[in-house]
């Protein structure tokens, strides 16, 4: 028993660890989203979306989302 609980402490300090590298790489995303606010005028969350489409490589997803969003936004306006 004692064994196993030792097994699982590793496991979580493990947890824990990336959870400090997770959070250092936020810190250093939101730092390099406000430079390229305040360097080329886009906004953070767009910024942000780009660089997420960028990541899922998910641009085709992303333009029928919008696709549908113009349809509707059409619709009412």
């Amino acid at each position: 028993m004692q064994s196993t609980n030792e097994e699982l402490r590793k496991e979580f300090e493990r947890i824990v660890e990336l959870m400090i590298l997770i959070d250092g790489h936020r810190d250093v995303i939101s730092s390099l989203l406000k430079d390229i606010k305040a360097e080329y005028e886009i906004e953070i969350p767009i910024a942000r979306r780009v660089a997420t489409i960028m990541r899922k490589e998910s641009r085709a997803e992303e333009e029928e989302k919008w696709e549908e969003f113009n349809k509707i936004l059409d619709s009412v306006m």
